[in-house]
């Protein structure tokens, strides 16, 4: 009994080098009904990012009330109906790289999309500071 208690106490010590846990669980660990929502709120921010406009994974994260779950925004993108017709294409990593394998169709898929809409890459690099999408400075509604 003892050792097995030892044993336990092992466990479940804090790890020196762990991660801190997001606050709300994701991915496999999450409620479907957590994650569905997570993903909703990815996937309408995603959908408002203009033609000629890019944003971040960690960007769309933020915007969605997530804070810097970056992956998690992949995560969503990849769950999303296809019947959606998201602007996926839109999204980016936070150096201004297409994330997708530069050999494979999706890389070349995404790339032709945001070139037919004026987004220019250089060296595989996206100008975040001429892109990025800021939806703060939208232009004011007029009465």
């Amino acid at each position: 009994a003892r050792q097995h208690l030892a044993a336990t106490l092992f466990m479940l010590r804090p790890l020196r080098h762990a991660r801190r846990m997001p606050d709300i669980p994701f991915a496999d660990r999450a409620p479907a009904s957590a994650r569905d929502a997570a993903c909703t709120r990815i996937w309408a921010v995603v959908a408002r990012i203009p033609p000629g406009c890019v944003a971040t994974y960690g960007q769309v994260a933020a915007l969605a009330g997530l804070g810097r779950r970056a992956r998690f925004t992949g995560q969503a993108l990849h769950r999303a109906p296809a019947t959606m017709a998201l602007p996926w294409h839109r999204v980016i990593n936070a150096q201004g790289r297409i994330a997708l394998p530069p050999d494979s169709a999706a890389h070349a898929e995404q790339r032709r999309r945001l070139e037919a809409e004026g987004v220019v890459l250089r060296n595989g690099r996206v100008d975040l500071s001429r892109h990025r999408w800021q939806p703060h400075r939208a232009a004011p509604v007029l009465d």
